[in-house]
């Protein structure tokens, strides 16, 4: 019956989900910057390099991305420890409660 005093679950699946989409895209784009340095994955017609300014605005998204995803992280881990320096808290607050009642009871009614 004890119950584990983590952030809700959902939130933490959620950050989760969100940090693997953002690494996904930052992965996409990067294979995407790649291919279009060696002319791939584009019709013949337009065979030429990608623009300087084409790559740039990808390079900039990718670099937005992974630090996004880099925040992310980051915020879990300090939720997680927050969440476990509650955990710990909360077990000692019902220690102490735990103590007083049984001084308590050990007076007997008065």
């Amino acid at each position: 019956m004890r119950r584990r005093l983590t952030e809700q679950p959902r939130m933490v699946a959620a950050q989760v989900l969100i940090t693997l989409a953002v690494l996904a895209g930052a992965v996409y784009l990067g294979t995407q910057i790649a291919d279009g340095e060696k002319g791939e994955s584009r019709t013949p017609a337009t065979q030429a390099k990608p623009s300087r300014e084409a790559l740039r605005l990808q390079q900039n998204d990718t670099r937005k991305a992974r630090r996004d995803a880099d925040r992310l992280r980051a915020r879990i881990g300090s939720q997680r420890r927050r969440a476990a320096s509650l955990e710990r808290r909360s077990r000692t607050l019902k220690r102490s409660l735990d103590r007083a009642r049984r001084r308590l009871a050990q007076r007997g009614p008065r």
